[in-house]
């Protein structure tokens, strides 16, 4: 019975330490970037580094097959980086999300010209929808949200 108890303790340990290797794993999470195949994707690469240069920030565009999950849904664009003024990050567009927008060069909220900007911005204020980052997106684009209060 103590031999039994043990040998179950020790499979109980390594299962443990095998979930926290996963997990420590899922959070450094890098997505692979691929290289730009329609006009859509050429654009909001294009837009990323306009607005971020408009915007004061300096943001890298990268298309990607690997999704960012939010909710149960799937994220268009998703920024990863430092925030505020001259800050320094990556922007990434999921290819099949990107590929499903608007692909004229306008500023409408279903545009690839909006995902742009929206990421920019998320550069400049931060991760939240919060009024900073609504501001910007009316200054450079259109808010895709209500006012926050």
């Amino acid at each position: 019975m103590k031999r039994e108890s043990r040998d179950l303790l020790i499979a109980w340990t390594i299962g443990v330490f095998a979930l926290i290797a996963a997990c420590a794993s899922c959070t450094e999470k890098s997505w692979a970037p691929t290289e730009p195949s329609t006009v859509n994707e050429v654009i909001v690469l294009a837009e990323t580094e306009r607005f971020s240069r408009l915007i004061g920030v300096h943001v890298a565009g990268h298309m990607t097959n690997d999704p960012y999950i939010v909710g149960h849904q799937y994220a268009t664009g998703w920024y990863v980086g430092q925030h505020g003024r001259d800050a320094v990050g990556d922007a990434y567009y999921y290819v099949p999300a990107i590929r499903d927008l608007r692909p004229s060069v306008s500023d409408a909220p279903e545009s690839v010209v909006n995902v742009a900007a929206h990421e920019c911005c998320h550069a400049l204020t931060g991760p939240g929808h919060d009024l900073a980052h609504w501001d910007c997106m009316e200054t450079y684009a259109t808010p895709t949200y209500p006012r926050p209060k």
